[in-house]
């Protein structure tokens, strides 16, 4: 099961004519024919909001979609209004009003009251389902690395979520193909990692030969490995890839492995 939410924070106006708007409106469409085709249980939500935005500058994404071709105009509409049925999270908001939902890569901007707060919360309180994000190209989001958005909830102890999100077709294939792979594929290199008789969230620890660094794949989030030295201080997070993240140590989770 996966549930994929519309990203109205990637409309900011970064159209400057109909031409690029109809040429990103493609693109969108695209996307979700892709996901109609390849995954069988997933849910859609939009936010009852989203066509308060702006598409191109100083125009409402209504305006400007009222001017496309009448088979553009069919074709999105089966996305967020028909086919797809979407569903309105507002009308079930898991996020709460009184907590701030910040993004550090976007200047700490606050995204309350957004589908990235709302994707953000659900991330928490549904760890076994996926998430995604569908982007509008050519935004801020589009601009961060490993195609993710993290979002920090201000709250005690404060909490961070990462979201994949993708903005075209090929982002998608890229993600169907990680997903056929077992998750955790990148500890399987016998050559760089060996398996201890550890298991932590229901996975084996791996110890990388060369630097005897613990690694385990998170089981909650299923996105990222947690990342230890030798003395069992932990010293991070890793993608998927194996790429340590800058700013994920957390001293709370030192020796929290038991050896």
């Amino acid at each position: 099961m996966i549930e994929i939410f519309i990203n109205e924070l990637s409309l900011e106006a970064q159209y400057h004519s109909d031409t690029e708007f109809r040429a990103a409106l493609l693109t969108f469409v695209g996307v979700f024919h892709l996901l109609r085709e390849k995954i069988s249980e997933k849910q859609f939500y939009k936010d009852s909001l989203f066509c308060n935005r702006y598409a191109i500058k100083n125009e409402h994404f209504l305006s400007s979609f009222n001017r496309m071709n009448k088979d553009v105009q069919k074709a999105v509409r089966e996305i967020i209004f028909d086919k797809l049925n979407p569903r309105d999270w507002r009308e079930d908001q898991k996020h709460s009003p009184e907590i701030e939902y910040l993004c550090p890569a976007l200047d700490f901007e606050k995204v309350n009251d957004t589908s990235v707060a709302e994707t953000a919360e659900r991330r928490l309180l549904q760890p076994d389902i996926e998430k995604l994000l569908i982007n509008f190209t050519g935004s801020r989001f589009g601009k961060l690395e490993l195609s993710t958005v993290r979002v920090l909830k201000k709250c005690e102890p404060g909490q961070s979520i990462d979201i994949p999100f993708v903005e075209k077709k090929e982002e998608l294939k890229n993600i169907f193909e990680e997903r056929q792979a077992p998750i955790d594929i990148f500890l399987h290199n016998v050559e760089q990692f060996r398996r201890t008789h550890l298991i932590i969230q229901g996975r084996t620890v791996f110890e990388e030969i060369k630097t005897r660094r613990l690694w385990y794949l998170d089981n909650r989030h299923r996105n990222h490995f947690e990342v230890f030295d030798r003395d069992r201080k932990h010293l991070g997070e890793a993608d998927l890839q194996g790429r340590l993240l800058p700013e994920t140590r957390d001293s709370g989770k030192d020796n929290t492995i038991e050896i």
